[in-house]
């Protein structure tokens, strides 16, 4: 189930308005560096773990890989402006990811969501640019 009135707020009546969606995408940002690890870099949350597993993951579906690819684009677009870079931690993902492939016995690295393709492209991008720009 994706909506459960137990853990999301409900809908509430209301205009449109951009400064408090900014400000709403700022504290998730901020929240989501905050919880960063160079040694665990985002850990799963207990009510998202399967089986209570809460060991990271690094693909570019629901790993670091996209939480880097995440972070990185709100500041190439000029949402937010990021406290730290994440270039460094990128190049030590694909091993980390294969390992975790690995752990459920699959040997199919070359997906773009869950393999090394995601994660090599989000390396291009991160030495593409200094700066992270979009191309």
């Amino acid at each position: 189930m994706l909506y459960d009135p137990e853990r999301h707020e409900p809908l509430r009546p209301g205009a449109w308005d951009e400064a408090r969606a900014q400000a709403m995408i700022e504290q998730i940002v901020r929240n989501t560096e905050a919880w960063f690890s160079p040694e665990t870099h985002w850990p799963f949350h207990s009510r998202d773990a399967d089986g209570g597993k809460t060991e990271p993951a690094y693909a570019l579906y629901f790993g670091a890989s996209g939480v880097v690819w995440a972070l990185h684009y709100l500041q190439a677009v000029g949402a937010i402006e990021l406290k730290r870079s994440y270039e460094d931690y990128v190049q030590s993902l694909p091993p980390l990811n294969r390992a975790w492939l690995a752990s459920f016995g699959s040997t199919d690295f070359a997906s773009y969501m869950m393999g090394d393709t995601g994660i090599l492209l989000l390396s291009y991008w991160a030495s593409f640019s200094v700066s992270w720009t979009l191309f």
